[in-house]
């Protein structure tokens, strides 16, 4: 008996998906009507799932009042999932007031990056709808080792997965983890991997750094609110090169969404801009803004749309992504994504995984990258 195709995901999916995560009005009888037709919730649960978005969508469903109105089966499989994420958000949480406990007992400072930070902050109003794959840190230079140590001590140990790869310029110590722990801890010293340093550096993190209660007794420090939205975009956009790919990563956009909405008034948005100016990068700032504004129906930033060319060619580069992903379905998205593969084997991708100038270093790295890609072909 041949398997059954799930229903193709359209772009009308994509944009009730995105609505249906915002603070968006929608017209609910029409929703509900949706939301119960196989044809239509099927494709909507696949995009939550690809992009571990699927407790953020659960939470916005029970917001805008349309969860008692899903069908019953729908409801039961999503209240699984929300159970499972919250169950991992949960050991996370103790996760992180143990390792920071830990180093502040020892006298170590300790700022959280990213995800450890949001879950922590308010900036989701259930924290398991950010999903997270490893706690960041950011330690000072000077304490790095320390840190490392102390946490070895209590019995954490290097956590590697099969083909992993450990740039030779690294922003941060080999991946620490706990035995049954769900998620392992990285000790950086640079915010960003060194080639993206001048985007946000340590000691602008450091400056403007607040504090953050993670419990009666444990304080350790955040970004500021201006910084964590410039590394939220950085991140996205530059080191998980989804500028330079096109890439619609629906899910690193929604955290970059939840960040700006929540610190709206906090931010700095002239120094955003100022900032993304002063690196070069007013490109990407523009396609992260047009993205908000079409997607989540957020706007910020409304004089950048004065930059005509720049913003056109955001708008332009999104059709284009959309159409991208919606085609990833296919045997041509297939394709695309070995054509993919293969530019990772670019000179400058090679130099900055695996180091040196000269033919020799660039050689060798050709081959352990390749070897690399036949291994996990093999597996």
């Amino acid at each position: 008996m041949s398997q059954q195709k799930l229903p193709p995901i359209t772009h009308y999916h994509l944009e009730l998906f995105t609505q249906l995560l915002t603070a968006s009005e929608l017209d609910c009888t029409e929703t509900i009507v949706v939301l119960n037709d196989e044809k239509h919730y099927l494709p909507i649960v696949q995009i939550a799932n690809e992009f571990w978005l699927t407790s953020a969508l659960i939470e916005q469903l029970k917001h805008k009042q349309l969860w008692q109105a899903l069908p019953p089966l729908l409801r039961e499989y999503l209240a699984q999932i929300a159970q499972t994420y919250q169950e991992r958000t949960d050991k996370i949480l103790e996760e992180i007031h143990h390792c920071c406990q830990l180093l502040t007992a020892n006298d170590i400072r300790v700022l959280l990056l990213k995800g450890a930070a949001s879950i922590l902050n308010g900036t989701y109003d259930n924290n398991s709808s950010r999903y997270m794959v490893d706690i960041d840190l950011l330690i000072p230079q000077e304490q790095l080792l320390k840190a490392q140590q102390v946490l070895q001590q209590d019995g954490y140990q290097e956590f590697t997965q099969p083909f992993d790869i450990h740039p030779h310029h690294h922003h941060h110590l080999p991946a620490l983890k706990r035995a049954n722990s769900v998620t392992s801890i990285e000790l950086h010293y640079l915010p960003l991997k060194y080639s993206l340093s001048n985007m946000l550096t340590t000691q602008q993190a450091w400056q403007k750094a607040s504090p953050l209660m993670i419990s009666n007794a444990n304080h350790v420090e955040q970004l500021s609110a201006t910084h964590q939205f410039i590394l939220a975009v950085a991140h996205s956009e530059l080191a998980d090169d989804n500028y330079r790919k096109n890439k619609l990563n629906l899910g690193q956009l929604h955290h970059i969404y939840m960040i700006a909405r929540y610190f709206y008034n906090d931010i700095d948005w002239l120094a955003v801009q100022q900032h993304f100016e002063r690196v070069g990068k007013q490109a990407i700032l523009i396609t992260v803004v047009v993205r908000l504004q079409s997607l989540f129906s957020l706007t910020i930033l409304p004089e950048l749309g004065q930059n005509k060319s720049l913003t056109d060619y955001a708008e332009r580069q999104l059709t284009r992504a959309t159409k991208r992903y919606l085609k990833q379905q296919s045997d041509f998205g297939r394709f695309e994504a070995m054509i993919e593969v293969v530019h990772g084997y670019r000179v400058s991708v090679i130099r900055s995984l695996y180091g040196g100038n000269d033919c020799l270093s660039l050689a060798q790295g050709y081959f352990r990258h390749l070897y690399r890609h036949l291994s996990k072909l093999i597996k």
